[in-house]
């Protein structure tokens, strides 16, 4: 399952690197995790119960309606995106992803516990720690772009406030602190976007706002590693067809992830030809006509027993379509304006580096043709991390030429979407980074 892109890693680190480092206080600057995809938990304010996270008895089932009520986002007519709230909080990024109480599976584990060497220590904003230390910034997957960003915003202002209050306690002088972002997947897209923009959204006419990098005033360098960066065409086939989770017993189908604005904001960008229809022209994806004409996701005639989950207090299937749609024209709309914010090319302001870290030694789907009948079909593939091409990780335009993004590296390894994060040669060229070695 792409919904860019699912986490789960059977990978292990044997054994961390060993790396020369300053002591804690040193010059390190403190790294800040953003997690892509499904790589938060989700709890449920009201009952405690984890909504993502772990599977199994002390878990919401995900295959019952009241389950995919509790993993899906709220849809309301007239309601705006920001305003749907179902009482359900991100509690931590998925370090392990448990199956059941006794067996787990590797997520960003090993990740974490490789930072964990002499300056760098995992913790949370309000804990007091010298400068150095590792912090992971969960959020909820499901919502969009703004609320995310504005969320990411608010946790790097609370954490530079706390450390440099430390610093002032510790050695008298207030030091500046900057951050490296090291972010999975979408963590990337919306790291680039607080960069570029801070807190601002679109104006009041729908269109993006200005290139200020905003964001960049406390950051020193962006680490994207598997980031879909011109979009992944997976996303539209898990959108049209429903996902399974392999290994875990979980299928989600298309009209519950259709609720997730966060899913439309990974399908491939207006220029880069990825979706075609029966004759080779491309398809407008940010267009609900294109939806409605091949019935994809919340368009979709046969999901009605699956909305009549999600709404059980409207019985009128024809209602329950009207409501669906609305929600899927104002995601659509929102992930259009989310592309267009990212893909000016605006170069990078002085001191900002910008890393990518991908995949690009196994095959990805990068062309999906579509029949008269709505079906989606692979043409062809590139090479990439098995989900996000190598194009999309560096925004390359489809003749191959540079896209908008200014790399200071970039980075390729063997390795999957799920098992990059954890990949013993990536940490190995990432540690050095984050200690500013060239």
């Amino acid at each position: 399952m792409s919904l860019a892109i699912c986490l789960v890693s059977c990978q292990n680190l044997a054994h961390p690197p060993q790396v020369t480092h300053t002591e804690p206080g040193g010059t390190a600057d403190p790294v800040i995790f953003i997690p892509g995809m499904l790589g938060s938990r989700l709890v449920d304010d009201r009952s405690g119960r984890v909504v993502w996270g772990i599977f199994g008895s002390h878990a919401i089932g995900h295959n019952t309606a009241a389950g995919r009520r509790k993993l899906a986002l709220p849809i309301q007519p007239g309601a705006p995106l920001e305003a749907l709230d179902d009482g359900v909080r991100p509690d931590g990024a998925v370090g392990r992803l448990m199956l059941r109480p006794w067996l787990g599976m590797a997520a960003y584990e090993s990740l974490f516990k490789t930072l964990e060497v002499p300056g760098y220590h995992r913790g949370k904003p309000r804990q007091s720690q010298p400068p150095g230390p590792c912090f992971e910034f969960a959020y909820d997957w499901r919502r969009t772009y703004l609320e995310n960003v504005r969320s990411l915003a608010d946790f790097i202002d609370e954490t530079r406030t706390m450390l440099e209050a430390e610093s002032l306690r510790r050695h008298g002088v207030r030091r500046e602190v900057k951050f490296s972002l090291v972010a999975h997947s979408r963590g990337g897209l919306l790291a680039r976007y607080y960069l570029m923009h801070g807190r601002a959204g679109p104006r009041a006419d729908g269109a993006p706002p200005p290139v200020t990098w905003a964001g960049a005033r406390h950051v020193r360098r962006l680490v994207q590693v598997g980031t879909p960066n011109s979009g992944s065409a997976t996303a539209l086939l898990d959108m049209a067809n429903g996902a399974s989770l392999f290994p875990i017993p979980v299928r989600i189908e298309s009209a519950v992830i259709g609720t997730m604005p966060s899913v439309y904001e990974l399908l491939p960008g207006g220029d880069q030809a990825k979706v075609v229809d029966a004759t080779g022209n491309p398809l407008d994806l940010f267009d609900p006509r294109t939806w409605l004409r091949y019935g994809w996701g919340l368009a979709d005639p046969a999901q009605d027993d699956c909305l009549a989950d999600l709404l059980p207090e409207v019985n009128d299937p024809l209602e329950r379509r009207r409501i669906a749609l609305d929600h899927l024209d104002k995601s659509l709309r929102s992930a259009k304006t989310f592309h267009t914010a990212l893909d000016r090319p605006y170069p990078p302001p002085p001191g900002l580096e910008m890393h990518a870290f991908i995949g690009a030694a196994r095959s990805s789907v990068h062309r999906v043709a579509v029949d008269t009948n709505g079906g989606l079909n692979v043409v062809s593939s590139l090479h990439g991390d098995g989900t996000v091409t190598a194009h999309s990780a560096l925004w390359r335009r489809p003749d191959g030429s540079p896209g908008p993004i200014r790399w200071s590296s970039s980075r390729a390894f063997n390795a999957s979407h799920i098992g990059l994060p954890v990949h013993r040669n990536l940490i190995d060229q990432l540690l050095p980074l984050l200690q500013g070695a060239p």
